[in-house]
């Protein structure tokens, strides 16, 4: 029972190291309208196969390459 306990609690100080030392590799930025973004809220993110992040706002779809957003026609 405790070797079983052990295993257990290891298994999981593993996984949570394992998740935090993943999450710190990413840095997140927040853009806004004054950015260029259409609307304040986005209610969808997807990138295409080219790279552009797409974003679904209040507002239609905007479509951003890293610089600058771009509202859908």
């Amino acid at each position: 029972m405790i070797k079983h306990l052990i295993k257990y609690l290891v298994f999981v100080l593993l996984a949570v190291t394992f998740v935090s030392v993943k999450a710190q590799q990413y840095q997140f930025k927040k853009f806004s309208i004054e950015e260029g973004l259409s609307h304040p809220f986005a209610y969808t993110i997807s990138e295409d196969r080219d790279g552009f992040i797409w974003i679904g706002t209040g507002e239609g779809l905007c479509r951003f390459d890293g610089h600058t957003f771009i509202k859908s026609a």
